[in-house]
Formats: C-alpha cells, structure tokens, sequence
C-alpha cells in the first residue's frame, strides 16, 4: 500500500501554500543485484527501497515573477548504495537500515520584458536547492555519499525570437561533500516550424573536466543536433 496526500490553501489571487506526503517504493536493479566486475559486485539478497517523502512550501505567482520554496523531508529504508567494504575499491550493493534526507529548494522564474520592451521573450529561471543527509557508512567509502551534493544553484537564460527562433543558455555549480566542485555550461539553439524543429544542444560547453565518482571522469564537451517532426493537425 504506497499512499499519497496532498493538500493546498490559496491565500489569495498570487499566494498559495501546500503540503504533501507520500510513500514509494523502488525495486532493486538488474545491475544491484547480478552484475559483477573488477569494481562493483551485485547483492542478489537485496530488499526493495521504501521512502516517505513530506513536503511544505509557497508559492508566489503574479505577472512580474514566480516564486517558490519547499521544504522537504525525506525518510528511506532499506536504501541501496555501493558500498568499498574492504578498502580496495571494490564497491558491493548493501541495503541501509534507515536514511534521513532533508533540505530546501527555492525557485525563481523573471518576465524581464515586463520592465524593457526591449527585452521581449526573455526568461530568466534561478533554483537553489541545499540538502543534507544522516547517511552513516560507518567510516567505509560510500559511492552515493562521494557524489551526494550539499549546494546546487542552477541559472538559465532564455530567449525567444521572432520566426520561431529559441536559444536558451544555463549555468549548473554543485557543492559536493567528497568529490570536487562542479561548474557546467550548457547551450541550445531550436528553430521551430509547423511540423518540424531543428535544434542543438551543447553539454558542457568550456570543456571541463569532472568525476561522477572516484574512478569514472565523464565526458567533456557534446554537441547533439537533430530534427524533430510532429505529424499531429495541432
């Protein structure tokens, strides 16, 4: 039985506040459970992963800005994490008794055209989101810890010409617990028609280089283009 509220109180015409509560579960993977290598070694033992997400928050919204910030809580069990038991860099799948995260994200959406004409199809969206976790590996090296994040500030750019024409550019930092910080860039450029779009997207735009964990650098900067056709009448 996995059950889920959610409730809300508009305090007037911009000005609502909310709160949730709901319970989910994941089973585990083929990979946490069967897969082995010179680094990572499945557990076929595994339970299911259970969490209790609560959430609190407000939201302002009017024809300037869009505003919001929730608090969350969230309360796992039998949470599965790769776990270095020996100290040898060999990574097994272990459930965690009980896992407490929490923290509080806060968003901001601006209509800079309201204020410049000038400035007509332009988006800005800043988030922020600090988390911290009671994760206890009991001194053994976690992979999920070593790339846990303790500060997240995301800001994109938007802006939308005439005949269909859209670029957007975001900026990512992460404060991570272990690892070194993050700092990506990433771009893309759409032009829309009735029944086709043709876009690019470029990740990682500066080339930098960063560890998703200990021993597995990902790859700098990718350029995707591609063409999407709609055949819908809309």
């Amino acid at each position: 039985f996995w059950p889920g509220i959610d409730v809300s109180y508009k305090l007037n015409e911009n000005n609502k506040i909310f709160a949730s509560v709901g319970k989910a579960f994941r089973m585990p993977s083929y990979t946490e459970l069967y897969y082995k290598s010179a680094s990572s070694v499945g557990n076929y033992s595994l339970k299911h992963e259970e969490v209790t997400n609560y959430e609190i928050g407000f939201i302002n919204d009017n024809d300037l800005i869009h505003f919001s910030t929730v608090y969350f809580l969230k309360i796992g069990t039998n949470n599965i994490d790769w776990i270095d038991i020996n100290g040898n860099n060999v990574y097994y799948a272990e459930n965690f008794a009980k896992v407490t995260t929490k923290g509080v994200e806060i968003g901001l959406k601006l209509l800079p055209e309201l204020f410049n004409s000038f400035l007509r199809g332009t988006g800005i969206n800043l988030n922020y989101v600090y988390m911290q976790s009671d994760k206890n590996t009991d001194g053994k090296r976690s992979r999920d810890y070593l790339e846990a994040m303790r500060h997240q500030f995301i800001a994109e750019l938007t802006k939308r010409f005439d005949m269909g024409l859209t670029s957007s550019l975001s900026a990512r930092y992460e404060d991570r617990i272990k690892l070194n910080d993050i700092f990506l860039v990433d771009g893309n450029l759409s032009y829309e028609l009735k029944y086709l779009e043709i876009f690019t997207k470029v990740t990682n735009i500066f080339d930098r280089k960063y560890k998703k964990h200990l021993f597995a650098e990902l790859p700098g900067r990718w350029i995707i283009a591609g063409i999407k056709f709609n055949i819908s009448e809309d």
